[in-house]
C-alpha cells in the first residue's frame, strides 16, 4: 500500500542537508577567498583587481583550500606548529598541482621553502587563522599592528613590479600602477579581504571533516588535476609532491599523539567578531599605498629595487624553512607540556 506521507517525512532531512552543503560550501570558497588575498593579490598585483577577477580567482583556489581544511579539520589541529604543516600543505597543492613552480629546483627544497613561508605562513596562517583568531579574541592592539606591518610589507614588495624582468613571463602586456592606482587596487583588495571574514562567521561550520566519499573526491580532483596541469611538464613531479606532502601529513598526525583531547582550529574558531573590529583590517591596504607612495617618490633605480626583491625573496625562503623545521621538532616531541595557543592569547 502506497505511503502518502513518505516524501513529507523526507523534505526536512532534504532540506536540512542542502543547507548545511550550503554553508560548507560557503565556508570553503570564503576561506579561498581569504587565503588568495595573500597567495595572489599581495603576491602581485598584475591585471589589477575587479570583483569579477577576485571572485574567480578564489573559486580556482578552492582546490588547495579543500586540502588544507581537511588538514586541519581531521584531527587535534590548533597549535601553531600544526597550522604551519597545513599550510605548508596548501602551498605544496598551490605550486605543485595548479602549477608546477614547486619542481623548478629539482629535488632542492627552495622553492618548497618559499612556497612554506608564503603560502603557508601568510596565507593559511596570518590571513586565515591568526586574523581570525584575533577578531574572536577582539585583540585589537595585535590587529592593528599586524595589519599596518603586512600593509607596508606588501606596498615595498609590490615595488618590484617596476623592473622590466617582471613581465618576462607574462604573455599579455601589463602597466606598472603609480601611487594612485595602486592604492586603489589595494582598497578594493583589502576591503574584500575585510568582507570576507566578516561574512565566513556566518557560514563557520562546527567541524569540517570530509567522509569517505569526501576525501576520495577530493584526491581524485588533486590527482585528475595535477595529471593535466603538471605531467606533461614534470614527469617526475610525484615523487617530490608525495614527499613533500606525505612527510607534512605524516608530522601533522605524529604532532596529534601529544595532543589527542584538543580541538581542532575549525572547532576552536567558532563564533563572531564584533563588527567593529573588521575596519581594523582595512590599515594593511592603507599601509601598502603609503609605504607604495613613498617608495615610489623616491624612484628608486633597478638595482635598488632588485636588491629589496631579492632580500624580501630570501628572508620567505629563509622563514619558510625554520618554520617548517620548528613545526616538524614540535611534531616530533612525545608530549607537549606548553599550553595550548588558544590558551595563551
Amino acid at each position: 500500500m502506497a505511503r502518502p506521507d513518505r516524501g513529507v517525512d523526507h523534505c526536512p532531512m532534504n532540506r536540512t542537508t542542502a543547507i548545511r552543503r550550503t554553508r560548507t560550501a560557503a565556508f570553503v570558497f570564503l576561506s579561498a577567498l581569504l587565503m588568495v588575498t595573500a597567495s595572489e593579490r599581495v603576491y602581485w598585483y598584475l591585471g589589477g583587481a575587479n570583483l569579477e577577477s577576485i571572485f574567480a580567482i578564489a573559486g580556482f583556489y578552492v582546490l588547495p583550500t579543500l586540502a588544507a581544511l581537511w588538514a586541519i579539520g581531521s584531527g587535534p589541529s590548533n597549535r601553531l606548529h600544526q597550522m604551519i604543516l597545513a599550510g605548508a600543505i596548501f602551498g605544496f597543492v598551490v605550486e605543485g598541482v595548479l602549477t608546477p613552480v614547486i619542481y623548478e629546483d629539482g629535488p632542492l627544497p627552495v622553492m618548497a621553502a618559499l612556497f612554506v613561508g608564503w603560502h603557508g605562513l601568510f596565507s593559511v596562517v596570518g590571513f586565515w587563522y591568526l586574523t581570525r583568531r584575533w577578531l574572536l579574541a577582539g585583540r585589537r592592539r595585535l590587529l592593528a599592528a599586524s595589519a599596518t606591518a603586512m600593509g607596508a610589507y606588501w606596498g615595498v614588495w609590490s615595488l618590484g613590479y617596476r623592473l622590466p624582468s617582471a613581465f618576462e613571463d607574462f604573455e599579455e602586456p601589463f602597466e606598472v600602477m603609480g601611487p594612485g592606482d595602486f592604492a586603489v587596487y589595494a582598497l578594493t583588495v583589502g576591503g574584500v579581504f575585510a568582507l570576507g571574514h566578516y561574512l565566513i562567521g556566518f557560514v563557520w561550520p562546527e567541524r569540517f571533516a570530509p567522509g569517505k566519499w569526501g576525501r576520495r573526491s577530493i584526491a581524485l580532483l588533486l590527482l585528475g588535476y595535477g595529471a593535466l596541469a603538471v605531467l606533461p611538464v614534470v614527469p617526475w613531479a610525484p615523487v617530490k609532491f608525495a614527499i613533500l606532502v606525505g612527510g607534512s601529513v605524516w608530522l601533522l598526525r605524529r604532532s596529534r599523539g601529544a595532543t589527542p583531547g584538543e580541538p581542532t582550529a575549525i572547532e576552536a574558531l567558532q563564533g563572531h567578531a564584533s563588527p567593529r573590529d573588521f575596519a581594523l583590517l582595512m590599515l594593511m591596504p592603507v599601509a601598502a599605498a603609503v609605504s607604495y607612495a613613498v617608495g615610489w617618490s623616491f624612484d628608486p633605480g633597478d638595482t635598488l629595487v632588485e636588491g629589496i626583491f631579492t632580500t624580501f625573496s630570501i628572508g620567505q625562503v629563509i622563514a619558510g624553512l625554520v618554520a617548517f623545521v620548528w613545526a616538524a621538532r614540535r611534531s616530533l616531541r612525545r608530549t607537549n607540556q606548553e599550553p595550548a595557543f588558544s590558551n595563551v592569547e
